[in-house]
């Protein structure tokens, strides 16, 4: 019986089309016997994810948008292989086909595993396809091609595919690229992105300047600094910059960056800043859609001079799952002509804020957070005076928030808590988390 392997065309929105690529990628299938379906992302109906868990405490296994997500899961999971086209973002998967890797999610379980050294959450069904992705550029290089391939093996880690192959095509000749990526697999396991270090010495004369923080969770509220983790943090950040005599100003992302309007906001802003400041959360390994789309669109203006600092937070203990993504923000400051200022990264980020303050009332109950704000104040007084984030500040970020306990108890007490409190949540909601609604 041939293979069922379902193609997903991730061709941007009112950009670069890859039919080219795509009809040399099913030609490479169906000559391997494939039985191909191709599904062009951007025609379909999908929403962004919104950092809601509605799919896993609401409609646990569905999204709550009612968009065309769980068709498209469905048909995914009942393939020996999904296959991903998609043009390359600083190494990481475009806008349109991260759209809907950000609602693999809902193939997920919110409970904890220890996978390979890391916490992960356990698979909701018995099986996930294996993972192809053909990355296409204008002219690939080794480096690009590394995060890119790093991404789909952390991808298949997380999802519990039985194999992973990835790669970089050059648009005008894809042919023996694909053939390439299809003969081949990537060795298992995790893949460690290191740290990305700024360029050492200053960005900047130190003289005030002006700073633009640009919020990228789909949960941030109207008022900048709530609503979301990424806007909490940020907003410390900005406090710190304005104590140093610099001008702030804020936008959130959720706003739709596929109109015209929403791109000229975002575009003017940025043009008027001199440090712009990024912070999101991790979505599947990688920075959410708005974000990747955000990338994107800044990516046609002119950037020179401007420096990029990052704040990322993620939903499990280890910092270190961030630093792909950082990795990729690292790239797009180089590949624009910015100034790579940093970043900081947060493990545990819902434990720690969940969108609340750091310090108050407000916080009974959750771990300290002290640290965060020392770390968050260090950070701003390098990036008031010129200097990117030291490396030594990530330290004091990626340990436990507790004085004196271990990591790897911080990790443990982590995972027990967090599984009580996601049982306690479906109980009040009657949901059933185990459910499985896209199997036939």
């Amino acid at each position: 019986m041939p293979e069922r392997v379902l193609v997903l065309d991730g061709s941007l929105f009112g950009g670069l089309d890859l039919a080219g690529p795509r009809a040399c990628l099913q030609a490479a299938l169906e000559a391997r016997g494939a039985m191909v379906r191709t599904v062009v992302l951007r025609e379909e109906v999908l929403a962004p994810c919104r950092g809601c868990f509605g799919c896993w405490l609401s409609t646990p296994g569905l999204c709550r948008s009612k968009d065309r997500s769980g068709p498209l899961l469905a048909a995914m999971l009942d393939c020996a292989a999904v296959v991903v086209l998609t043009p390359v973002t600083a190494g990481g998967y475009g806008s349109a086909l991260k759209l809907f890797v950000d609602h693999w999610i809902q193939t997920t379980l919110p409970f904890f595993v220890h996978r390979q050294g890391e916490t992960h959450h356990p698979q909701r069904y018995s099986a996930f396809p294996r993972i192809v992705a053909v990355g296409v550029a204008e002219l690939p290089d080794p480096e690009e091609e590394r995060l890119f391939q790093a991404i789909v093996a952390r991808n298949a880690v997380n999802f519990a595919a039985p194999s992973c192959s990835a790669g970089i095509v050059p648009r005008a000749d894809p042919a023996p690229g694909v053939a390439r990526i299809l003969d081949t697999v990537l060795p298992p396991g995790l893949v460690q992105v290191p740290w990305p270090d700024p360029a050492p010495g200053p960005w900047r004369d130190g003289i005030p300047g002006r700073a633009l923080l640009l919020v990228g969770s789909p949960k941030a509220g109207s008022k900048v600094g709530s609503g979301s983790t990424s806007g909490v943090l940020g907003g410390e950040l900005l406090v710190g910059l304005r104590r140093r005599g610099w001008s702030t100003e804020a936008l959130n992302l959720a706003g739709d960056l596929r109109g015209q309007a929403g791109r000229e906001q975002l575009g003017m802003r940025v043009d008027a800043a001199d440090l712009v400041v990024l912070a999101f959360p991790l979505y599947i390994d990688a920075l959410p859609f708005l974000c990747t789309l955000a990338l994107e669109v800044l990516a046609e203006r002119n950037l020179t001079g401007k420096a990029l600092a990052v704040l990322v937070n993620n939903g499990f203990p280890e910092a270190l799952q961030n630093n792909l993504a950082l990795s990729i923000c690292a790239r797009f400051a180089r590949e624009t002509g910015m100034a790579w200022a940093g970043g900081l990264a947060l493990g545990g980020g819902e434990a720690i804020s969940g969108g609340l303050p750091l310090a108050g009332k407000e916080r009974r109950g959750r771990p300290p957070a002290g640290y965060v704000v020392k770390a968050l104040d260090a950070a701003a007084g390098a990036l008031a005076a010129g200097r990117p984030v030291p490396a030594g500040v990530q330290g004091q970020l990626a340990k436990s928030p507790f004085p004196g306990l271990p990591f790897v108890l911080w990790c443990w007490l982590f995972r027990i808590i967090g599984e009580h409190q996601w049982r306690r949540a479906a109980k009040r909601n009657g949901a059933d988390l185990r459910a499985r609604p896209l199997v036939v």
